[in-house]
């Protein structure tokens, strides 16, 4: 990339990060996401040579995709501004809270945040490039067995166990943190989930007749009559045990780092524009049934188990006990009560996972384009989606999930 074709606000970052003049660097872009990967925004990465120290730099801009739907504006600006509000406000305020308590290591599994930008319809968001790092994302198509999933129900423990601590701990600065999330579900439930559910709902219909699976399909039948409802009630979180949630969990959303071995080294959590105040559920059923495997599926008691056991050892650490902060009884409630979440989201998800390659929709073209939005459709590859769709349906059958 020609230095001079930059948009002055990204020079402005850049330079913000790095503390010098643009111009005592070598600039370099890399390739970007490809047309509709990235339905909130674009991503570009750039890395800086000092001219000098020949120091390297490497960065993520994330920034809002233009948009002529107003709605679709507002949404959008709305989840950028919850993304910076985390990286910019609650995660720092969160490690200084551990900075004042004993033992514990700092909460560091996300990117860095340098800079960001919060002008309407145009917020930018400037990140380390942790792919420098190692740091690769997991096959999309590729399912997630229980001993990837033992390592992510700890990680989502330890970052839950910092909600915890703090409310009990400093509830007012709690509520006031809080307060300034904003849940963007709904809007997105307008704007395209509507049509994502009921596709998708349609879609997994003719599957499970096609396979002759009449008792699936009897209990599945609530999810044809009432999906979007049963969404929308499965994201309002009306208990007790309220905790600040990464919020859109699938695998894209999570980076890992391997060792030698092969063995997960380090996970970072990614994208935290639907974030807000929810059950530990939202983000465990969520990043569980949008990859299971089948095998994982029949583990969930045991991955539950490993997440409070790291939820336990680390409100230790704050001097707290798990069974008076959030009792395993609790949650196991509140799983049945919420992971409907999870499951639609499964569903949208491992859909979205296997559209036919050439045939990923631009969703904001779609939003912006009353037919398209009219036609909207995905072409699912059938062949690798069909056998883990029908054991999702069948694990919340016979756990009576639905």
């Amino acid at each position: 990339m020609v230095e001079n074709k930059m948009p002055r606000d990204i020079f402005e970052l850049l330079e913000k990060s790095v503390n010098e003049k643009i111009e005592n660097f070598e600039v370099k872009q890399h390739e970007g996401n490809k047309k509709g990967e990235g339905f909130l925004g674009d991503l570009l990465f750039i890395s800086l040579k000092n001219k000098t120290s020949k120091e390297d730099h490497h960065f993520v801009i994330k920034q809002v995709l233009p948009s002529n739907h107003e709605t679709n504006k507002n949404w959008m600006s709305a989840s950028y501004l919850n993304e910076i509000y985390m990286y910019m406000k609650i995660i720092p305020t969160f490690q200084e809270f551990q900075k004042n308590c004993q033992n514990i290591k700092i909460f560091d599994n996300v990117p860095k945040c340098y800079a960001a930008l919060s002008e309407k319809c145009n917020e930018k968001i400037l990140l380390e490039n942790i792919k420098f790092k190692n740091y690769v994302l997991h096959p999309k198509k590729q399912l997630i067995n229980s001993k990837m999933y033992e390592k992510i129900f700890q990680l989502y423990g330890k970052f839950h166990a910092i909600s915890f601590a703090f409310k009990q701990q400093r509830p007012e600065l709690f509520s006031e943190l809080v307060s300034n999330l904003k849940n963007n579900w709904p809007a997105f439930t307008t704007l395209i989930l509507y049509k994502s559910i009921t596709n998708a709902v349609n879609r997994i219909k003719r599957i499970l007749e096609s396979r002759n699976e009449e008792k699936l399909l009897k209990r599945f039948l609530n999810y044809m009559d009432n999906g979007l409802d049963i969404f929308k009630n499965s994201i309002q979180y009306k208990d007790s045990y309220g905790v600040i949630i990464h919020g859109d969990c699938w695998s894209n959303n999570l980076m890992f780092k391997y060792n030698s071995a092969r063995e997960i080294e380090d996970i970072k959590l990614i994208d935290f524009q639907m974030s807000l105040l929810g059950s530990p559920v939202h983000d465990l059923s969520y990043t569980f049934y949008s990859g299971a495997s089948k095998e994982a599926l029949d583990n969930l008691e045991e991955l539950l188990k490993i997440y409070h056991t790291t939820l336990s050892e680390h409100l230790k650490h704050y001097g707290l006990n798990a069974e008076k902060v959030y009792p395993f009884a609790v949650m196991k409630e509140e799983w049945r009560k919420y992971c409907s979440f999870g499951f639609i989201m499964g569903m949208l998800i491992w859909g979205a996972k296997n559209i036919e390659d050439g045939h990923v929709p631009d969703l904001n073209e779609v939003i912006d384009d009353k037919n398209k939005f009219q036609n909207y459709n995905i072409k699912i590859d059938h062949k690798n989606y069909d056998g883990p769709i029908c054991n999702l349906i069948k694990h919340m059958c016979d756990n009576n999930f639905i």
